[in-house]
């Protein structure tokens, strides 16, 4: 992969992002600079994440691919880093991607703290026909 470099965003990225934020269906609650991380490839915006802090949870949130930049890895790069920097042994997330989370080493829980229940149905219900098309998955460091 080209010079990909991961950093933390700064309040301009915001700007940038937000199209993609809603274009993706993306969680769009609670965006801040210092919860993003952005890769850019060769100084082009390439993705972006977070992690999403709530009470007693970390959620991987908002992970989205420029479409030119897909199948390049830049996802997984993302994923891997905001999981490393998480300052929690637990990194929860709903998604309907099952089988790619899977890959990287989440796995599907039944047993979902309350926060994240919350969230989806405050969040996801406008981007998924239905909230039980989002899956919970957790990756245990």
């Amino acid at each position: 992969m080209d010079n990909l470099i991961l950093r933390k965003a700064q309040q301009s990225d915001i700007r940038k992002i937000a199209p993609y934020l809603a274009e993706f269906k993306l969680d769009t609650e609670n965006v801040s600079a210092e919860q993003f991380v952005i890769a850019e490839i060769n100084g082009n915006l390439a993705g972006f994440g977070r992690i999403k802090p709530y009470e007693n949870i970390y959620e991987l949130s908002s992970i989205g691919v420029v479409p030119e930049y897909r199948k390049k890895g830049v996802g997984e790069s993302l994923i891997k880093h905001l999981i490393e920097t998480c300052p929690a042994n637990e990194v929860w997330i709903s998604t309907k991607i099952v089988e790619y989370f899977r890959k990287i080493g989440f796995e599907e829980v039944d047993n979902v703290p309350e926060e994240i229940k919350q969230k989806t149905l405050r969040v996801c219900r406008n981007f998924y026909e239905s909230v039980t098309d989002s899956y919970y998955m957790v990756f245990k460091k």
